[in-house]
């Protein structure tokens, strides 16, 4: 399975959301931002509500992505 990411700042914090579904962390850095919605998607999927969710709103699809495999 893979999810597109978009990856931007918002004030002081980076943020990392899910295309796919509308899923989204944010963290101090890029990697914490991406580190958190990995943690959030998983657990979407342990509980088997991510499928439920829908797609991230289109004003984050021509933000710049990063695709990440679980």
């Amino acid at each position: 399975m893979e999810i597109n990411i978009a990856l931007f700042k918002e004030e002081d914090r980076w943020i990392a959301q899910a295309l796919e579904y509308n899923v989204r962390a944010q963290g101090e850095n890029k990697e914490m931002a991406v580190h958190e919605l990995m943690r959030l998607v998983h657990a979407y999927m342990a509980i088997g509500s991510l499928v439920d969710q829908p797609p991230a709103p289109e004003c984050y699809w021509n933000q710049k992505t990063l695709t990440i495999t679980l």
